[in-house]
């Protein structure tokens, strides 16, 4: 979350302040703040005072850190039912999804989601031994061929 005061751009109409009819870039705000904050501290203070900072949300930082913390309790419910053995039946529970639906930004996964993620990570363990052995094999191989030493 951002913290944003309220537009100073209402002081300026085409970039002209209202109250001196002095022109100002208005590319950037904070040229319209300092110029207030020099030449207008009263009426900028009256409009600090009466208008309360806004927050607002950074887009694509907000989404960022909302995906990874979705993924990772995403992953923690798939290790729940994989380590308890529960039915997968579970997730379609009432009282579950209520649960999971307190947890703020979370979406819950479908049951299809869950169960290809399942299965990916039943088979991980099952791919490191595959590919363990197959290096095991290979480097039997290699010595195998090695000429013998003199």
């Amino acid at each position: 979350m951002v913290k944003v005061l309220a537009s100073h751009r209402s002081f300026f109409v085409n970039d002209e302040c209202i109250i001196c009819a002095r022109k100002i870039s208005g590319k950037k705000s904070s040229n319209l703040r300092r110029h207030l904050e020099r030449f207008h501290p009263i009426e900028l203070a009256e409009f600090d005072k009466s208008t309360p900072p806004i927050r607002i949300k950074r887009p694509e930082e907000e989404s960022v850190s909302d995906v990874k913390r979705n993924s990772k309790l995403s992953n923690e419910l798939i290790e729940f039912f994989i380590s308890t053995g529960i039915s997968l039946d579970h997730l379609n529970n009432k009282h579950l999804r209520e649960l999971l639906n307190a947890i703020p930004n979370f979406t819950i996964p479908s049951l299809e989601e869950v169960q290809i993620q399942m299965a990916l990570k039943l088979l991980q363990p099952s791919n490191e031994s595959f590919q363990e052995s197959m290096d095991f094999q290979k480097s039997v191989q290699k010595q195998q061929h090695k000429p013998p030493h003199s």
